[in-house]
């Protein structure tokens, strides 16, 4: 048995699958009660004055998953993340609820909006898939920032598939070394995971 979602992506796997006794003999197709992936990271944005809002919102690997957001868990549930704006250098906290017709469970996640005025760079993982040969599949990462001269990025990814499936890459350390000083505390960083 193969399920097909509107867009002709095979969703036989977010399903659970059975027979009826007979003597109809016909399946009964239900939604899974299992959980799906999203991702929602952090965001640092420059304080210049203006109204700021992420830039980036939740993703899932997951076909048809839609996106509800909320900043600072006040105001109405919207699904345009830019209209959630704050001023200011501080900290705001915007929540996201993920749902999917092919599950019975929404999935939350929250991230941190971060006005301030500090160095900001990025480390963003890149997204990668193959057909499966038994070998490991790993990723890579970009930076993107303005780094003082002589500053140099050391990152450390995590997350590796060998078999069938999917895994969230993430950066698991960063830090920003001048020769042997370490001074990542003037920079602060925006980190973007992928899925292998």
């Amino acid at each position: 048995v193969k399920i097909l979602d509107a867009d002709g992506n095979d969703v036989t796997d977010n399903y659970t699958i059975g027979s009826i006794a007979p003597p109809t003999k016909k399946f009964v197709v239900k939604k899974s009660d299992g959980d799906f992936d999203v991702v929602f990271a952090d965001e640092h944005v420059t304080d210049d004055g203006n109204p700021h809002s992420m830039t980036r919102g939740a993703y899932s690997d997951v076909p048809g998953t839609t996106f509800k957001y909320q900043l600072d868990g006040a105001g109405e549930w919207t699904d345009d993340l830019s209209s959630l704006v704050a001023s200011g250098v501080g900290e705001h906290t915007v929540k996201v609820i993920a749902t999917n017709p092919n599950y019975n469970k929404t999935q939350e996640k929250t991230a941190k909006l971060v006005i301030t005025d500090k160095i900001i760079v990025t480390v963003e993982v890149k997204s990668k898939s193959k057909e499966y040969d038994g070998t490991p599949l790993t990723t890579t990462y970009e930076t993107n920032g303005a780094f003082e001269p002589g500053d140099e990025p050391v990152v450390e990814l995590s997350g590796s598939i060998k078999d069938v499936g999917s895994v969230i890459a993430r950066v698991k350390s960063f830090k920003v070394m001048n020769g042997s000083t370490d001074v990542t505390s003037k920079y602060v960083v925006n980190t973007y995971d992928a899925f292998l």
